[in-house]
């Protein structure tokens, strides 16, 4: 299993007010993949395929692609949080037995760091609450962490080979210095996923993009995360990249450095991966025909936001302006509401107020996804007679200008 120590004490939240939340763009490792080999055992092993290990473990084979094309090899998972596989490995069956390696940084950190999976995402739970901001701390905790894979890596394959196949990799080293186990396995990664977040957004404020964007293609879905694709099925590229909402207040861009463009990034010392990392993400815009220091969010109407949040969770626009900005902390299940109660409850929007919180039965409160929404919305509802951006007050639940004092209650 892969055991990681971590330590985040010193970084500290920022706090959002009621009335300003603040957009920053953090900068995170997603998903790795990476090749696991010795080149000792290139050298001083043969290319035969070893049925007899793969009829002991047959209920692990797998399809790899090793140095010699297709074949089968063993697929063991390494770490599982919740019910989610966030790290494998996978070794050929044939000789020299090189492995791929998955492993999701952010799923680890949020295991290590004891983070609440999260319940309110658009698609899936593979993000970190908005108050993790300070953002190179962050990437450099993303950074260690990722090193301190890699090591963990490095002996989970020397044991595997000996446990698999008898081999230590020791005995196959002919140099005259004794040398550790880090320094006999090679991990190079060929693909990873770096999310560039920004916090407080919507995607509708990076629309614009899908104009400025130098691409062949644009594919977007209509779905709540709005996810959009640029070239999507190009395979020659050494960076892909897509953006989408990741969940209320989190647009996420991502960018997917392929073969060569990954290995460099991420074959070196924390410091120098934090610079190429940074590197890569303004090449890979580049690539794209953008500059990333001028990608940002632009303003826009909250109603605009309102409809397609109305249309993605199938409720009208005044249900979703109730939600959102409305004096409604409980709602009570009755004869009449059991319609809207039940595509609440689906939609992950509401819950039940246990007992232990003073519920009853039948009473239900909002989820942490309406709570997101609220935050992030509340900053884009512009005035309709003067077009300034209204204010929100939490205590007598309006809207308010304070440009020409206009009032709109809920």
């Amino acid at each position: 299993m892969i055991k990681l120590i971590h330590d985040l004490s010193h970084i500290k939240s920022e706090k959002f007010d009621n009335h300003k939340f603040i957009s920053k763009r953090r900068i995170l490792i997603d998903k790795v993949f990476c090749s696991v080999y010795s080149t000792s055992l290139f050298v001083n092993l043969e290319r035969k395929f070893r049925d007899d290990v793969r009829d002991k473990y047959i209920s692990y084979v797998d399809k790899i692609q090793d140095f010699k094309g297709h074949t089968q090899g063993l697929k063991f998972p390494l770490e599982i949080n919740g019910d989610k596989e966030i790290a494998w490995i996978n070794i050929s069956l044939r000789e020299p037995h090189v492995a791929k390696v998955y492993f999701n940084v952010i799923r680890l950190y949020q295991k290590e760091k004891n983070i609440p999976i999260p319940t309110y995402g658009y698609n899936d739970t593979n993000f970190l609450p908005l108050e993790y901001n300070d953002t190179k701390a962050l990437l450099m905790e993303f950074i260690e962490l990722y090193l301190k894979t890699v090591l963990e890596i490095k002996e989970i394959y020397a044991d595997y080979l000996l446990q698999l196949f008898g081999i230590d990799i020791k005995n196959y080293w002919k140099g005259l210095e004794k040398k550790e186990i880090k320094d006999l396995v090679e991990v190079s990664p060929f693909q990873i996923e770096i999310p560039c977040e920004y916090l407080g957004c919507e995607d509708e404020q990076f629309d614009w993009m899908d104009d400025e964007i130098k691409c062949s293609t644009v594919e977007k879905f209509g779905d709540l995360s709005g996810t959009t694709y640029y070239n999507k099925n190009r395979k020659d590229l050494k960076a892909t990249f897509k953006r989408y909402q990741k969940a209320p207040g989190i647009n996420r861009h991502e960018i997917t450095l392929q073969e060569n463009w990954a290995r460099d990034c991420m074959n070196s010392d924390s410091e120098n991966i934090y610079q190429n990392i940074i590197t890569s993400v303004h090449k890979a815009h580049r690539l794209w025909g953008l500059d990333f220091e001028g990608v940002k969010p632009r303003p826009i109407n909250g109603n605009v936001l309102i409809s397609q949040f109305s249309m993605g969770f199938g409720l009208s626009n005044d249900e979703i302006k109730t939600m959102i900005y409305g004096n409604v902390g409980e709602i009570t299940s009755n004869r009449e509401n059991q319609g809207i109660i039940r595509k609440l409850r689906n939609k992950g929007m509401i819950r039940k107020l246990e007992k232990d919180e003073g519920g009853k039965k039948g009473v239900y409160v909002w989820t942490e996804m309406v709570k997101l929404l609220r935050m992030s919305l509340n900053q884009y509802f512009l005035c309709p007679e003067c077009l300034t951006r209204m204010q929100y007050d939490y205590e007598n639940y309006c809207h308010y200008c304070p440009a020409c004092k206009k009032v709109i209650r809920y």
